[in-house]
This record gives C-alpha cells, sequence and structure tokens, in this order.
C-alpha cells in the first residue's frame, strides 16, 4: 500500500512535534502522526526517490539489533531521492547524554557516520561488508548538549 501525498519530506519518529511541511511517522498512535507505523519494519508505503528530505531526530538510537538498524538505514536511502537530505539528530557518546535515556540502545561518534560515506575507508572495508547503501556525508558535529546533528545524501 503505497501512501499517497504531495508532500516530499517525512519526519520519522515524529512525537509531539508537527510542525513544518512534512508526513509525521512515529510508531506511537499517542502523538497522532500521520501515519503510524514501526520503522523496523520498513518504508514499505514509499515509492522509490519519493522524498527530498527525511528527518530522523532522536529516533535512530533506539533501534536494535543490528540487521534493524542497517533495515533502516538502507531504507531511508532508497525513499530519498538522489540529492535529497538525510537530517540526523542522534546522542554522541560524551558522558552528559551517554545512557540517560533508557530507551536510547545505540550510541553515536562524529566518526560513525564514516561508515556510510561511500569516499572513507571505514566504509570501503566495513560499510559494504556490513550491506550498508553508499552515502555522501555532509557534515556531523556534536553540539553543546553532547547531541551529534548531521546532513547526508544517497550516494546513487
Amino acid at each position: 500500500m503505497t501512501y499517497k501525498t504531495d508532500k516530499t519530506k517525512l519526519r520519522i519518529g515524529c512525537g509531539l512535534d508537527h510542525s513544518g511541511d512534512y508526513i509525521n511517522l512515529d510508531i506511537s498512535d499517542y502523538c497522532k502522526p500521520d501515519i503510524v507505523h514501526d520503522l523496523r519494519q520498513g518504508l514499505p508505503m514509499f515509492s522509490d526517490n519519493q522524498m527530498d528530505e527525511i528527518q530522523a531526530w532522536g529516533v535512530l538510537e533506539m533501534i536494535l539489533p543490528n540487521e534493524e538498524f542497517r533495515l533502516v538505514m538502507n531504507e531511508m536511502w532508497r525513499v530519498l531521492k538522489i540529492n535529497g537530505i538525510l537530517d540526523v539528530q542522534v546522542p554522541s557518546m560524551n558522558p552528559r547524554v551517554f545512557m540517560i535515556d533508557p530507551f536510547d540502545r545505540r550510541w553515536f561518534h562524529q566518526d560513525s557516520w564514516k561508515y556510510f560515506d561511500y569516499r572513507e575507508n571505514a566504509y570501503k572495508q566495513f560499510g559494504v561488508m556490513y550491506k550498508l547503501k553508499p552515502w555522501v556525508v555532509h557534515s556531523f558535529a556534536s553540539n553543546d548538549n553532547g547531541i551529534i546533528c548531521g546532513t547526508m545524501s544517497p550516494y546513487k
């Protein structure tokens, strides 16, 4: 079943944030998203190359095991247009945020994203082996609150 819409921006794990011109997707119906869906099941409701932007703030760190994380990352790659942007915010390994939220199961370092960037040795050595789709990483940096913010685009 394809989700029919003119919108080309998707916010996954939207929570109560319904600002902007996004399709809001969340696993919980409590926050009244446009689509109630478990991201770990992929994004079958969207076509290949349908989205200009995907916003994933505070959601990727909740995804375990590795197979489900890979599926989510590869599905976002599939759904994004060639020049689309994945906008990410995840907790860093900074002691101020590391392991505070009991639902966070995965933590990141700024260099974690090199495993997705097809130009990096980490991708060539491990990302390919992990069956990650190739991305172009634009930037990733930690803010003062210990959150890593960054953007990347699918390399197709």
